[in-house]
């Protein structure tokens, strides 16, 4: 039976790692979407500011205004995505610990069984 509880213990350690990996995963990706994000931000100003040095042509000081307000709202909307994935990667990690935990507390019990088990044999 202990061995059988050892499995279970494998398994929730198991998809308590999965989990923890595919956080990962998805804070690696919403790091490089804000890389690039924050490239086209700085890109943006930069011919913001090079336009403004230039004579007002009209409607297409209006298109980049509208442009830079999707792009700041898209750039809040993936920082708020990361702060979310990052808490649950902490809530994964102490997850993982207190699995960790469980699955060493259960083996040295099985060693003490053992151990026990080989003195009365």
């Amino acid at each position: 039976m202990l061995l059988n509880q050892d499995a279970a213990s494998e398994e929730t350690f198991r998809e308590h790692r999965k989990n923890l990996k595919l956080m990962d995963s998805k804070k690696r990706h919403t790091h490089v979407a804000i890389g690039k994000a924050d490239d086209q931000l700085a890109s943006l100003m930069e011919y913001e500011d090079e336009s403004a040095e230039e004579p007002d042509k009209g409607d297409g000081s209006k298109d980049l205004q509208i442009d830079t307000t999707a792009l700041a709202q898209q750039l809040q909307d993936i920082y708020k995505t990361r702060l979310e994935l990052e808490r649950d990667l902490r809530n994964q990690e102490a997850a993982l610990t207190v699995t960790s935990s469980e699955v060493e507390s259960l083996r040295k019990r099985i060693d003490m069984l053992r151990l026990w088990s080989s003195t009365i044999s």
